[in-house]
This record gives C-alpha cells, structure tokens and sequence, in this order.
C-alpha cells in the first residue's frame, strides 16, 4: 500500500528503485512490532517472532546492500559523464570517448551517454560505432527526438540519402530548425529533387 500511494503522488524522474525498497523495510519494520498480547498462545507467539526477526535483518542487510551499490553505481556514471563533458569542452573527444563508456560500464542504461557516443563517434568519423550506438539508444529511447538529427546526420555522411532524409524529415517535423531545413535542401538537389531542395 505505502508503494501504491507513494507512486500516485510522487514520479520519480532519475532513480525508481529506492522508493521500493524503503516501503519493504518499512513494512517488514512493522512487522516486526507487535502487540505483546497479538496472538493468545506464547508459545506460538515466540516461534512467529523468531521466524520475523529471521526474515527482516537479513531482508533489511541485503536491502541495503544492494541500494547502496545501486547509488554508487549511479554516482560513478554520473562522475565519468561530466569528465567526459569537461574532455569535450577542451576539444579531447578521444578522452571524452572513454569516459562514456565506462559510464555505460556503471550504468548501461545512460542515455546521454549513448547519445553524445553516437554524436562523437561520428565527429571521429567512426561511423559504424556510431549507428551501433544509436540502434541502442533508440530501442532503450525512442522517443529522443536528437537522434533523428544525427542518424540524419551520419547516413548523409555514409552517402545513403533516402535514409537521410527520412531521419530529417521526422526531425523537422518534432523540432524544426534551420540545420534541419539546409540538410533536407542539400540532400534533395543531390538527389535532383530540385523544387523540394529550392522549398
């Protein structure tokens, strides 16, 4: 019930494990305490709290464990990406390149990190890194709208304008701007759709 409640009324936008685990320990805590006159027979009474306190510390050890290296976890990736930040802020893509994939060691379900390795990945003109990298984010994602601006990107570097102009089209579509208008205007002339590429 409290993880019922507790999800009704509050969303969660960066880490959806901890409030879990703490309405489990909650309830075993309160498991744990009961009225010294719960149940009628002593005998019975004590047989059902040992199995209790057998059940809820390790529950509860384990628990605990297992939130603190899931944090850590989570701390770890956060510090390799603003590394990896700080290396793209001074030009060192190579660096910033390694940093990301061990944040994707600590967190495989990084989303900008996944991103900014496709995006990077194509800066180094490794282009095959680069779509493994987006074929990942797009099935953890795929409702990010920047990756269509860089597959658009990366298949107008691979020559291959059909798919180009898909991924840009659906760019412009969520999010119009002028980079997306000029790449649609030069992948159509090299196609010779010369009225699509002049509108």
């Amino acid at each position: 019930m409290g993880v019922l409640i507790d999800s009704f009324f509050s969303a969660s936008m960066r880490f959806t494990g901890p409030p879990f685990a703490f309405w489990l320990l909650i309830g075993l805590t309160i498991a744990m305490i009961r009225p010294k006159d719960a149940t009628p027979i002593r005998n019975q009474k004590k047989a059902r709290g040992k199995l209790t306190y057998f059940t809820v510390i390790p529950a509860t050890v384990i628990c605990s464990v297992l939130i603190a290296r899931w944090h850590i976890e989570k701390y770890e990736a956060n510090i390799h990406v603003a590394k990896a930040q700080a290396f793209i802020d001074r030009d060192l893509k190579t660096n910033a390149i390694y940093e990301f994939k061990e944040a994707l060691d600590h967190d495989p379900h990084g989303v900008l990190s996944l991103y900014l390795l496709g995006c990077l990945s194509i800066e180094t003109e490794n282009f095959n890194e680069a779509k493994k990298w987006f074929e990942k984010l797009e099935k953890l994602s795929p409702d990010f709208s920047n990756i269509h601006e860089w597959k658009g990107y990366l298949f107008y570097r691979l020559g291959d304008w059909a798919a180009a102009e898909e991924e840009f089209i659906i760019c412009a579509k969520l999010k119009p701007s002028v980079f997306d208008h000029n790449m649609l205007g030069r992948i159509y002339s090299l196609q010779g759709k010369w009225d699509q590429a002049i509108e």
